[in-house]
């Protein structure tokens, strides 16, 4: 049986096990030391590349991650991010450090409001951003697009073409459009629609398009498969570097919208008598500073996406929550039967609705579009801090916000907010708009985000509330609808507004009702 000699018994093995025990120790002792020093350095780095924070500044919230943890969190889970750090932090306005920088994101509708309005606050950086990395516009376009007179021009003609007589003429087309395939339905038969989504995006490309270009349209159903890919890889491509290896096939869906975009503007399409001023009065703004025919495909390509990306989740999530509850079906119907006049002097015979009443005298249906704004509205809107400036609050808390900084809002927030909207805050109930304080004007002031703040609210945001309007009001007066279900909703990417429906249902039958076979829907503006 072989013995085992203890150390002790061993004077020479006894030395030997004492150098070996000292030997390791004084080891662990150099790798301690070194990884405390390493430790220590790094730590030293880390202060050395993260932004200093003043205490005047909002709250800081540090990323478990270093450097990168908040810009790893915004990429992978979106609006969700700000949602889920305002639910665990609920605090009006935080700083979240970035790499060596920083971005103050707000959740308090009054802060964003004073944030808006802010003069030292402005979108014009982001945008250019917009211009070089995500459009391609060139050097040239960039540099006249930045000059203040032309920023100024640009608001103008904006407001403009969308207000008053400029903004009934582009809603003639949309709205005659946007209900074409209903029209096109014949007395007794039945439009089977397979992907209910699908279909609300197609009638929506094909109004906002035909109503924005006229009769040489270039935007096909294909064109916009090209526009939609590109738009994926915004987010991607608005970093700046790698395009060609991270974003190739945005910029070859770029490249293809680009292309079919180009005749319209060097054929000089855009100066048909059908097109939308909005359209016409861009062309010729930017051709007086000095933008070639042949890039204004380029720097205009963002229009035919903002006209549709929007607007097509709206009336999609009102479409489904409206008419997966019958009552609610019957309550809309009722409203717009008063705005409806019927004409059968001529034949087939008109329905003709008041579109200035359809958005005045429905009460019901305004309560459900604001209602589903509400719900589905989780906006990320950005701008840049050019100088140092202030925010205040109403309860006179004061917030200093540094030059250079970026600062994003989020609408999520507000309107998922648990205090403003009670705890049934993700259900979908449009009468609690019915009374104070929800119905007040101060409360939707202060809670609602809907169509941002201050000097760069959306300007279309009446041409999407009345197509959202007209086309729910239509179905739910002259058709049968059956098998609508509100589907499940997915985190939009943060160039977008509105959650995207999932549609997991099956087919939807769109039939016309009794006493409405031979009804042919037009639009009074």
């Amino acid at each position: 049986m072989e013995s085992h000699i203890h150390p002790q018994n061993n004077p020479a093995q006894a030395t030997a096990w004492q150098l070996s025990r000292i030997i390791s120790q004084t080891y662990l002792l150099h790798i301690f030391g070194a990884s405390l020093a390493l430790s220590l350095a790094f730590m030293l780095f880390l202060r050395h590349l993260s932004p200093s924070i003043d205490a005047r500044e909002p709250l800081p919230i540090w990323p478990r991650v270093p450097l990168v943890g908040h810009v790893l969190s915004l990429i992978s889970h979106k609006s969700n991010f700000h949602l889920s750090l305002h639910q665990n932090n609920n605090l009006p306005i935080v700083t979240l450090p970035m790499l060596n920088g920083k971005m103050y994101v707000v959740y308090s509708p009054t802060l964003v409001t004073a944030a808006m309005k802010n003069e030292n606050i402005s979108l014009d950086p982001i945008a250019f951003g917009f211009n070089h990395y995500v459009q391609g516009s060139q050097k040239e376009t960039i540099e006249a697009c930045a000059r203040p007179e032309y920023n100024e021009k640009i608001m103008r003609m904006l407001h403009t073409s969308l207000m008053g007589d400029n903004l009934r003429a582009l809603n003639v087309p949309a709205l005659r459009a946007l209900v074409g395939d209903l029209n096109s339905l014949e007395a007794h038969d039945v439009r089977r629609i397979e992907n209910l989504w699908e279909w609300v995006q197609k009638q929506t490309v094909r109004s906002a398009h035909e109503a924005l270009y006229g009769e040489k349209n270039p935007i096909t159903w294909k064109v916009w498969e090209d526009i939609r890919t590109w738009a994926d890889y915004m987010p991607t491509l608005a970093l700046g570097f790698a395009q060609n290896t991270i974003a190739s096939e945005g910029l070859a869906a770029r490249q293809r919208a680009q292309e079919a975009l180009k005749p319209f503007y060097t054929h000089r399409y855009d100066q048909h008598a059908t097109v939308s001023r909005l359209v016409a009065d861009r062309a010729k703004l930017l051709r007086d500073i000095g933008i070639l025919d042949t890039e204004l495909a380029t720097s205009e390509l963002f229009l035919p996406w903002v006209s549709v990306v929007n607007t097509a989740p709206a009336i999609m999530w009102l479409l489904c929550e409206v008419f997966a509850r019958e009552d609610c079906v019957e309550r809309v119907a009722r409203e717009v039967q008063n705005v409806v006049k019927v004409d059968s002097t001529k034949g087939k015979r008109k329905a003709t609705i008041n579109v200035t009443k359809l958005g005045k005298d429905c009460d019901f249906l305004d309560r459900c579009f604001t209602e589903t704004m509400r719900r589905y509205n989780t906006v990320v809107g950005v701008r840049r801090v050019m100088e140092d400036t202030q925010i205040q609050d109403l309860d006179g808390q004061v917030y200093l916000l540094k030059k250079g900084s970026d600062i994003q809002w989020t609408a999520g927030g507000a309107h998922r907010n648990v205090t403003a909207f009670g705890e049934d805050v993700l259900d979908w109930r449009p009468d609690r708009w019915c009374d104070p304080p929800f119905s007040t004007s101060k409360f939707q002031r202060e809670n609602m985000l809907t169509f941002g703040r201050g000097k760069h609210i959306c300007p279309g945001r009446m041409i999407a509330t009345l197509e959202a309007k007209a086309l729910v009001g239509v179905l739910a007066l002259g058709y049968e609808v059956r098998g609508v279900s509100v589907p499940p909703e997915q985190v939009q990417p943060l160039t977008e507004v509105l959650r995207t429906p999932v549609w997991e249902g099956g087919e939807v039958l769109i039939r016309k009702k009794k006493g409405w076979e031979d009804v042919e829907w037009v639009f009074d503006v």
